[in-house]
């Protein structure tokens, strides 16, 4: 397994431990006290998930120390690990002082904020704690890597959007679900959090270097391993394209056809056999598409991969969900759904393009982008 990948997984693990412990304090707390009003409720509040906050830190930076030592060879877990936790602690205590000790008393003009809302506040806090903790890691990196200097900025998005992840699985469940439904809702956006925070900084991580003395400890029959894989990538590349010019088109195709603006009245009449009917077709191509295509590159063939991995979930959902998801449907608003649309629309013009605009003779002794 690549560097990249082994990345991705070490993040989507530390994310899944930690969130899984968040959410379980969550519910324990929820449980055992209720809404904390007293003073000393408040305080162990805070001092529970400053302590989960320690057993995230801990893993998230457990997992990432074992695969970068395979590269820096001469970076110590403890000085690692130790300014991850620091600052995982740090943040949760900063994020939950204010809900804790400054919260007022709801008048009945004040309403909840939409979900739209959340997710862009969640972002905005993503991108600041991602700024904190590239900026934080990047002391103890530049001692071990050359160009460490891009772990900072690489964080700011990637946090951005595991923090999105994040909150929405924390955000959807209501107090109709049960405490089974809301434990998996937030582990499952704490892995898709993981899973987001790897994929992007994975593009950083792959690429790290050591200084001069540290690459003498590596030998030179790693490097010459790695400069090797240029010409299996050319060729992965090009399997990409070909799949990308099917999934691609078909995408915009289908998305522009069901626009609101376009057929308004697509989906009034929907019924539950219909939204079965779609699953199974979905869940069929979206099969023939991860099976062919599972490759978790940084660049442009990720699209393909995740927008399998997504036709695939969603196909699932459609077959044993039928009802719900057809009465959930028909409840979203349309700026919602063009939204969600936009998106998929955006991957679909990328893989096209990049299937037949920049079709071309790929160098088998250059690196793909």
């Amino acid at each position: 397994m690549s560097l990249y990948r082994r990345w991705i997984v070490a993040c989507t693990a530390g994310e899944l431990v930690g969130i899984g412990v968040a959410t379980s304090a969550a519910l324990a707390i929820n449980a055992l006290i209720g809404e904390p009003r007293s003073l000393g409720s408040r305080l162990l509040t805070l001092a529970t998930f400053a302590a989960v906050g320690a057993v995230e830190g801990a893993a998230l930076a457990g997992f990432q120390w074992r695969v970068l030592r395979t590269r820096l060879p001469r970076l110590r877990a403890a000085e690692w690990i130790g300014v991850t936790v620091g600052l995982a602690v740090a943040g949760w205590m900063v994020g939950m002082t204010p809900s804790l000790f400054m919260s007022h008393e709801p008048t009945a003009a004040q309403e909840e904020p939409g979900l739209m809302l959340v997710l862009l506040m969640a972002a905005m806090a993503g991108a600041g704690a991602g700024l904190c903790f590239g900026a934080a890691q990047w002391f103890i990196l530049r001692r071990h890597a050359e160009r460490a200097a891009r772990w900072i900025w690489i964080h700011v998005p990637a946090w951005a959007l595991a923090m999105t992840a994040i909150f929405l699985g924390a955000s959807l469940p209501t107090t109709e679900w049960s405490a089974w439904s809301i434990a998996l809702t937030g582990v499952a956006g704490g892995v898709l959090g993981g899973v987001l925070l790897g994929v992007v900084t994975g593009i950083v991580a792959r690429d790290l270097q050591p200084w001069a003395d540290e690459r003498q400890s590596l030998g030179e029959t790693s490097w010459v391993r790695a400069s090797s894989s240029a010409a299996e990538a050319a060729m992965a590349e090009a399997e990409s394209r070909r799949i990308a010019g099917l999934l691609g088109p078909t995408m915009i195709v289908m998305i522009v056809s069901e626009f609101p603006l376009v057929q308004p009245r697509l989906y009034d009449m929907q019924i539950p056999p219909v939204v079965y009917l779609s699953g199974v077709l979905m869940f069929v191509a979206a099969l023939a598409i991860v099976r062919a295509h599972n490759r978790w590159g940084a660049d442009w063939t990720v699209l393909v991969t995740l927008s399998g991995w997504f036709a695939l979930a969603l196909g699932v959902v459609r077959m044993f969900a039928a009802s719900r998801y057809q009465q959930r449907a028909a409840s979203i608003e349309s700026t919602t759904f063009m939204a969600i649309e936009s998106v998929l629309l955006v991957c679909g013009l990328v893989m096209t393009f990049k299937a037949y605009v920049r079709r071309g003779t790929a160098d088998p002794t250059k690196p793909v982008d």
